[in-house]
Parts: structure tokens; C-alpha cells; sequence
């Protein structure tokens, strides 16, 4: 599907989503697609009236496009989508020719924004991202899951990662490597074996040996 227009939205309340919606677009955005992106702040797991106003203007105008390709006549020209995350919201409501004709148009836009094979996934209590280095990821409350992910994403952060999605969860596992953000350093004893790095510990924190201590 290459070549394909695309358009993700997410509410940045549904915080893992949102994480795994902006690693798509970014990748996708790389590789040259084109892909318009909004963010719905303090939004959950729901559909914002402007992602849903966004979504009809972003369908009505490729239908509209590609009317003949679709088997009926092309409505009245629509102007292209702004670039960018366009609200849209302002836009009259498009009304379809045949209904019949628009669903291969969501089918395939639901289609093609698909997470790629290597995005992060959502795995019991986990965001987990595959990679040859796959460290368990531990935050206190002052730190979220969106400014993990991306300072973990950053030069010389892990290829892959487990994050727990809870903050403050310490899991009864034994890995071979963690990741510590913020007051969760303090639950650095729990695992002796594990190589370690604490991001922005507590001033006084009392770490084991061997820590690696980044600020």
C-alpha cells in the first residue's frame, strides 16, 4: 500500500495507544508516507467529535477523489486536507453518493494503518518493543509512559524495551538488564543480577554498585 494517504488520531489520555499510534506515524513518515497525524488532548480510550469530523472530511475527500475508481460518478471537487494535524472540525458534513462505495475507502484506510511488525505492543501490563536488547522498564508517577518511550527511543537508549504500564509496579521477575526512571531506582535491590541503569534517581537514593546513573 505504498503511496497510500493516512490518518491516525489518538486521545494522549490512552496513553499506551497514543505511544504505539506515534511510533507508527514516525516510521511511516520516514519511509516517505504520507500520514496526517492529531493528538486529542486529556482524551481516553473514546472517539473525540473531532476525530470523528476528521476522519468523515479525510474519507470524503479520497472518496471523492477516486470516485471512478469506486464505480460512480465524482462529486463536486473538495479542497485538499491542510497539512499537518488539521482539526477540521470547522468543515460542512460530506454527504456520500453510494454508501456501498465508501466502504472499501475505510477498509482500506482502516487497512493500511495497521502497526508495522516491529511496532510496540500492548502484553500483559507491558508496552513491549522486540529488539536484541530488551530491558524491563520501571517508572515512578512523575514519569509517563510517553517520556519513557520517547527517552528510551532517543541516541544510545535500548533497540526494544518492556515498560510496565503501571507506575510504581516492581514485577517478581529476574531480567538480565532495567531500566530505572525516577523514584523507582529505589527498587533496584530487588534485582542483583541485572545491569542497570537510573534515570534521574532520587538525590539520596541508596543504589547497589555498578549502577549506571544518568541525569
Amino acid at each position: 500500500m505504498r503511496n497510500a494517504p493516512g490518518l491516525v488520531t489518538c486521545g494522549d489520555a490512552d496513553t499506551a495507544r497514543d505511544i504505539l499510534s506515534r511510533d507508527f506515524v514516525a516510521k511511516a513518515r520516514a519511509v516517505g508516507q504520507s500520514v496526517i497525524w492529531k493528538s486529542f488532548p486529556n482524551h481516553p480510550h473514546d472517539v473525540p467529535p473531532g476525530s470523528l469530523a476528521l476522519a468523515r472530511a479525510f474519507l470524503s475527500h479520497h472518496d471523492g477523489m477516486h470516485a471512478g475508481d469506486l464505480g460512480y460518478a465524482a462529486a463536486k471537487s473538495i479542497a485538499a486536507l491542510p497539512d499537518g494535524d488539521a482539526a477540521c472540525a470547522a468543515r460542512p458534513p460530506y454527504h456520500y453518493i453510494k454508501l456501498s462505495a465508501v466502504v472499501p475507502v475505510s477498509m482500506f484506510a482502516a487497512l493500511w494503518v495497521t502497526p508495522t511488525a516491529d511496532a510496540p505492543k500492548v502484553r500483559g501490563g507491558f508496552i513491549v518493543k522486540e529488539g536484541r536488547d530488551m530491558p524491563l522498564v520501571l517508572r515512578d508517577s512523575e514519569w509517563t509512559l510517553k517520556a519513557v518511550a520517547e527517552y528510551l527511543s532517543a541516541d544510545g537508549g535500548p533497540d526494544g524495551y518492556r515498560i510496565a504500564i503501571a507506575s510504581g509496579y516492581a514485577p517478581d521477575v529476574s531480567p538480565t538488564s532495567v531500566w530505572l526512571f525516577g523514584a523507582a531506582a529505589e527498587s533496584a535491590w530487588r534485582f542483583p543480577s541485572a545491569k542497570m541503569v537510573a534515570v534521574s534517581p532520587p538525590e539520596f537514593c541508596n543504589l547497589p554498585p555498578g549502577v549506571r546513573i544518568l541525569r
